[in-house]
């Protein structure tokens, strides 16, 4: 175990007491798609399902494309950026859209 290197950082402890959520230092955005994936319609007994997607979502710059449980086309999008970053992904992602 000695000669293991300490990869600690890499660990969500890590970031226990900060505010901005954990960094292990890579600022660029990684897309994942899941609307392939068939993920709503199971029956666990429980009646229609709300939501399915990750249970965390705490990598920065990770982000998942899922489908939205209405059936309509539209879609859910999972993003994880440090506190620092929203206001600059803010605007760039609502710069092109005319609303």
């Amino acid at each position: 175990m000695k000669n293991q290197p300490d990869l600690t950082r890499f660990q969500d402890l890590h970031a226990l007491g900060s505010d901005e959520g954990p960094f292990y230092g890579n600022p660029k955005l990684g897309v994942v798609s899941w609307l392939t994936l068939p993920i709503y319609g199971l029956d666990f007994g429980w009646g229609k399902e709300i939501y399915m997607g990750p249970g965390t979502h705490d990598f920065d710059g990770d982000s998942l494309i899922l489908p939205s449980s209405d059936g309509d086309g539209s879609v859910v999008v999972a993003l994880c950026l440090q506190v620092a970053h929203m206001d600059a992904f803010n605007k760039h992602f609502y710069e092109d859209l005319s609303i």
